[in-house]
């Protein structure tokens, strides 16, 4: 899940690992007649690339405090 100014939660982020690149952060969708469409995302790429770097550095800190953890 994402919270925005502890004010807005979005549940069903995603992030999908692509070899070679950097995971992709993917939106919530349903799947409706053989086709997915997002339930919610980003509006400007401003604010998608801000959401992108927050939920990557997210993901990153859980990796490093897990790295940290095993290694206690």
């Amino acid at each position: 899940k994402v919270t925005f100014d502890d004010c807005f939660v979005v549940h069903g982020v995603r992030l999908v690992k692509r070899p070679g690149k950097k995971p992709l952060v993917a939106m919530p969708s349903h799947l409706k007649k053989e086709r997915y469409y997002d339930l919610a995302h980003p509006v400007t790429t401003e604010f998608r690339a801000h959401m992108d770097t927050a939920v990557l550095a997210a993901y990153e800190e859980a990796l490093a405090a897990s790295a940290a953890s095993m290694a206690d």
